[in-house]
């Protein structure tokens, strides 16, 4: 008996592409011209621009890891009010660290900023904190930061710089540590750590006094 081998089927042929309207077409090229224009005009990256920001992604990943962003904003924090402080005959009772020939001033930038500088002595060092402050941004409603800058020359030489901001919708909030603006690594970053440890000490004991003093004005009113 012979088989018949079965024909495939005929299948239906695809419907026709509709014709584009002229102004589609007209859409549609100049979408891939701008498409290759901003290719053209946007060029190959610049190699030195991507070691730039390689470089700053590396300096600002060694402050943060190393805490030194941190303890640099501790610093400023305890020192900042040092220029008006000096003066007082129980300075020293606010005073963290063994600091010598304090010294400060106030001024503006040319846009019109508040700077503090302060000079100090640390271990024989002389060292330098230069602050600006620069206030709320004009560019969002919304971002409750005030943002600044903070210098700390060593031995009368740049050895770090950092764009900081502070939350000033908090009853209370400190500056921190935003981004590297300048880094130059050596022995003033061990200074840095020790100041900053003696100033976390200082600020704990000085929150255990109020406690203790606390209690004890308290407990004075109770009769038990």
């Amino acid at each position: 008996m012979a088989w018949r081998r079965k024909e495939d089927p005929v299948l239906p042929p695809a419907p026709a592409k509709p014709e584009q309207r002229p102004d589609e077409i007209i859409s549609e090229m100049l979408a891939a011209y701008q498409r290759h224009f901003y290719e053209t005009a946007k060029g190959k990256p610049d190699p030195s621009v991507e070691a730039a920001k390689v470089k700053v992604a590396r300096a600002n990943k060694i402050v943060s890891d190393s805490r030194i962003g941190y303890s640099v904003c501790s610093l400023l924090e305890h020192v900042r009010n040092w220029g008006a402080w000096s003066k007082r005959d129980d300075f020293q009772k606010y005073v963290a660290f063994p600091a010598t020939d304090v010294t400060g001033t106030e001024d503006k930038t040319d846009k019109n900023h508040d700077r503090r500088t302060i000079d100090f002595r640390y271990s024989g060092v002389p060292y330098t904190v230069i602050f600006i402050e620069r206030g709320v941004s004009s560019w969002s409603h919304d971002d409750f930061n005030s943002y600044g800058s903070v210098e700390l020359l060593a031995s009368y030489k740049l050895a770090i710089g950092l764009d900081i901001s502070k939350d000033i919708s908090k009853e209370y909030d400190r500056w921190h540590f935003n981004s590297v603006s300048a880094f130059a690594p050596g022995d003033w970053m061990k200074h840095v750590v020790e100041m900053s440890a003696l100033i976390d000490a200082h600020q704990s004991r000085q929150m255990s006094s109020y406690d203790d003093e606390d209690a004890l004005r308290r407990a004075a009113q109770i009769k038990l």
